[in-house]
């Protein structure tokens, strides 16, 4: 049986070398844990440049395997500015101001989940919600389209606005994008809240799109001073794998 792996978790690493480096990457793993819709939930971690680090999957669209080895390009969330779209990321390479809109949105979910305490039954199924609402990000039917079908209380608290909904994970989170103004700069290694990209080169459809989150800095901007209130100190942050089986 052939498994096809989406990879989600949070790293505690802190990638800030450039804006753009290119990195090998190699997907390690786990046994399998909690799941939702079929697919695992439990944490997964990748090898970067040798260094054991948490990753969390933006795409749903391709696929990854356990012990799979790619070349790909780190690219500091900081540098989707300006005018023109950046190419260095997979998704929308056509429109600037989506790219831009859409990678905020997946990081104001990353430092959700990060905050998830996993070890509970609830806490784990508030990350697999969590996980579809960032999937849905680049892929709006994801929740629809998940191997076992979610239920209707997890696709509300997933919150899918081109579903209806008007509450719940990713509705909540573009509505504070847009209230908050934030910009990719507010995840830069520049302000203290660093988010990295990586994404297969040259082939950006090879795996799929992995994101690291780092803990901010104490100079992080005043902003994340009050979204981020509940946490002092280090933020723990908790990894999770989804694995997709298919015969």
């Amino acid at each position: 049986m052939q498994q096809r792996c989406l990879v989600i978790a949070v790293a505690l690493v802190c990638f800030v070398t450039g804006s753009f480096a290119d990195v090998n990457i190699t997907l390690t793993g786990p046994p399998p844990g909690p799941s939702m819709g079929g697919v695992y939930t439990s944490p997964y971690t990748a090898s970067i440049d040798g260094v054991s680090t948490s990753v969390i999957c933006d795409d749903f669209t391709s696929d990854s395997f356990q012990g799979l080895s790619w070349a790909a390009t780190a690219t500091d969330l900081g540098m989707l500015t300006g005018g023109t779209a950046s190419t260095s990321v997979k998704f929308e390479q056509s429109d600037a101001a989506t790219q831009q809109f859409d990678y905020s949105v997946i990081s104001y979910l990353s430092v959700e989940l990060m905050q998830v305490d996993q070890s509970t039954s609830a806490g784990q199924t508030a990350a697999g919600e969590m996980s579809y609402a960032i999937w849905d990000v680049f892929d709006p039917a994801a929740d629809l389209s998940s191997p076992d079908p979610l239920t209707g209380p997890e696709l509300a608290a997933i919150g899918n606005p081109l579903e209806g909904y008007t509450s719940g994970y990713l509705y909540n989170a573009e509505q504070e994008v847009t209230t908050l103004g934030l910009t990719p700069t507010n995840f830069s290694a520049r302000t203290g809240y660093n988010v990295t990209i990586y994404t297969a080169t040259p082939n950006q459809d090879f795996t799929q799109e992995f994101v690291s989150v780092s803990a901010p800095e104490p100079s992080a901007p005043a902003l994340f001073g009050v979204y981020l209130s509940g946490l002092v100190g280090l933020i723990f942050l908790y990894r999770r794998r989804v694995v997709r089986a298919v015969t």
